[in-house]
């Protein structure tokens, strides 16, 4: 009979190297239509794996056979180091090394002028022009070039990098001009939220939309923008918050380091601790 956790384990084999190869594709080159549906992206990733399972079968089936099946049913997952490099491989790696090259090609071909009529043997082996702004096999596997972005609208790609000390207004519906200075306490929703902003120093504007006075006191304001008319931003003056903008983020990036530090500390020690309990545990026997 099968146990609980060899269904677990034929269901990973089944379908993770599919999602894996499809989450990495799509990732560099962006979603397709289909994949807004999930059963389309259940079959694909199952057609996809039972592919790598017929590949494997065909390059390492005798190894695997020997390995998992052939041998003494008691050593079969007795390495675990082996158990664990062969299933992460087979269900990780590859799926996602081949993902990756399946991107970098199609990312490839629509950087040449005449991807429409090109084959799929022309786009491999046509060589790369740089000054007409195509990609060589070395910049598609190797680097972040692409003509996808994974912002999902135009609201979030121009909110997501405003500069502290921005003069935000928004026009909205009735014509009435409201906006401030962006300062850090400052917030813009993003995708799937409705549009809309928190600016914390709030200034009085004019019919025309000109800034005339700060507001005394603490104060911040609230803007609905989903049906808002316009949204304008105005960068700071060059040089102003500049050196504070850089000091934060040189903390940040030392926060960033250090946190991952201690991760990489954290699970060695786990690591460790667990082999040297395997090992003493099998001295006793």
């Amino acid at each position: 009979m099968v146990s609980g956790w060899q269904q677990a384990l034929t269901l990973i084999i089944v379908l993770i190297p599919g999602f894996v190869y499809q989450g990495v594709k799509r990732h560099r080159v962006g979603p397709s239509l289909e994949d807004q549906d999930l059963s389309i992206r259940l079959l694909r990733a199952l057609v996809t794996s039972v592919i790598f399972l017929v590949v494997y079968a065909i390059a390492l089936g005798d190894f695997l056979a020997d390995r998992f099946l052939e041998s003494d049913p008691q050593q079969r997952y007795d390495d675990v180091w082996a158990v664990g490099l062969i299933v992460g491989g087979l269900v990780f790696f590859i799926p996602a090394v081949a993902g990756h090259v399946s991107a970098a090609y199609l990312t490839r071909k629509r950087y040449f002028s005449s991807a429409d009529s090109m084959t799929f043997w022309e786009t491999v082996r046509t060589t790369a022009e740089p000054d007409d702004n195509e990609l060589s096999w070395g910049r598609a596997l190797f680097s972040r070039d692409t003509d996808y972005s994974p912002i999902p609208t135009a609201w979030d790609f121009a909110t997501q990098d405003i500069p502290v000390g921005s003069f935000v207004r928004v026009l909205l519906p009735d014509d009435t001009w409201l906006g401030g200075q962006a300062d850090r306490g400052s917030y813009f929703t993003s995708y799937p939220e409705p549009r809309d902003l928190y600016v914390d120093r709030a200034w009085q504007l004019d019919n025309d939309g000109v800034f005339v006075r700060e507001l005394p006191g603490p104060t911040g304001i609230w803007i609905p923008c989903s049906d808002a008319k316009l949204l304008h931003v105005t960068p700071p003056a060059e040089g102003e918050d500049t050196d504070a903008d850089e000091e934060g983020a040189e903390r940040s990036s030392w926060r960033d380091w250090w946190i991952i530090a201690a991760s990489v500390g954290v699970a060695i020690f786990v690591h460790r601790t667990r082999v040297s309990r395997i090992l003493e545990r099998r001295r006793q026997r």
